[in-house]
């Protein structure tokens, strides 16, 4: 089973991963619930008009009714996919920077590994050329 990390051993990615995904869950519900609950309140209003008035003329009525209840639920639904391309968004964003922070970090790491080698190439020469003086001295 794997260990979950605490928060100081997470990096800054999962970090903002974790707060995003409590801030917004991947879900859909809270706009379907307010389409389905404006729907049951746009009929119960016009089933409430024609038991209410059956000699009134409804289909006016009932036709203002469906007609703002109409756009309504296409803006609801919209923006449910513009979250949702919102969100594509930003996961793709966190992965890009996720890879881009890895990439730093491996040309950091060859960068400082090239260091430490021509240090010690450079170090091994004024060794040998140190020990080149001092023998020639000797002789």
């Amino acid at each position: 089973m794997k260990k979950k990390k605490t928060p100081e051993e997470l990096s800054d990615t999962d970090k903002f991963r974790a707060m995003f995904a409590k801030m917004n869950p991947n879900t859909n519900t809270p706009y379907l619930v307010a389409v389905l609950i404006s729907l049951v309140i746009g009929i119960g209003g016009v089933v409430a008009l024609v038991s209410l008035r059956p000699d009134f003329d409804v289909l006016v009525v009932s036709g203002v009714v469906f007609a703002f209840l109409t756009p309504t639920t296409t803006s609801i639904l919209s923006l449910m996919k513009s979250q949702e391309t919102n969100r594509q968004a930003r996961e793709t964003h966190l992965s890009v920077n996720s890879r881009l922070d890895a990439f730093i970090k491996s040309a950091s790491d060859a960068a400082r590994a090239e260091g430490l080698q021509e240090g010690r190439d450079k170090a091994n020469a004024r060794t040998d050329a140190l020990a080149g003086k001092y023998t020639e001295e000797l002789e």
